[in-house]
């Protein structure tokens, strides 16, 4: 049951460690690097990614199956809870694009927002804009209109990525949210 039990949480994590998968179960009773040495010697599950044995993955195939099963067991909550302490692990540890790919993925909006605000995005590197570009879409025009920077990065980022469709309509909807939230300030002053 603890092996299932790992083997569906962690299954939210693209790569893993031991003191991550620690971090994802909250005190788990066995370390996770034990169960993945365990699984690795059994030739179980999971792919090295490194010559060390501390980084693995799952076959693809594998994990999608344990994605499905982490469905049927736990609620969207509980799913959120996991990425959020995934998010948190690897923001900790410097790793700022998985860190905000867990937060985006758990709906943790703030992080999400505060993690591609942060100077240590690494915008140069391969997918990373995508996969920002790609959140920003998906997000209702009300969240954006109350955080009109989100606007604003999203022009930023379609031009540093050599793309103009869009720009001027991204940066006039910035424009109109922050006006919106100037007047709703100048109005609650008013009535104080």
């Amino acid at each position: 049951d603890a092996i299932q039990d790992f083997l569906q949480k962690t299954s939210v994590l693209d790569r893993m460690c031991g003191p991550l998968c620690d971090a994802l179960l909250e005190n788990p009773s066995t370390p996770g690097q034990t169960i993945l040495d365990y699984l690795d010697h059994a030739n179980l599950f999971i792919i090295p990614l490194d010559n060390e044995r501390c980084w693995f993955r799952y076959h693809h195939l594998f994990a999608s199956l344990l994605r499905k099963r982490l469905g049927q067991s736990l609620d969207a909550e509980g799913i959120n809870r996991l990425h959020y302490h995934a998010s948190d692990w690897f923001e900790n540890n410097d790793l700022v694009l998985e860190a905000f790919r867990h937060a985006a993925a758990g709906n943790d909006i703030e992080r999400a927002v505060r993690l591609i605000e942060s100077n240590k995005m690494p915008l140069h590197l391969r997918g990373t804009v995508a996969a920002i570009l790609e959140w920003l879409n998906t997000l209702p025009d009300s969240i954006r209109n109350a955080r009109p920077v989100l606007w604003w990065k999203q022009a930023s980022l379609l031009l540093a990525i050599g793309q103009r469709e869009g720009v001027e309509k991204n940066l006039q909807a910035a424009e109109a949210a922050m006006q919106s939230i100037l007047a709703d300030q100048t109005d609650e002053m008013a009535r104080d």
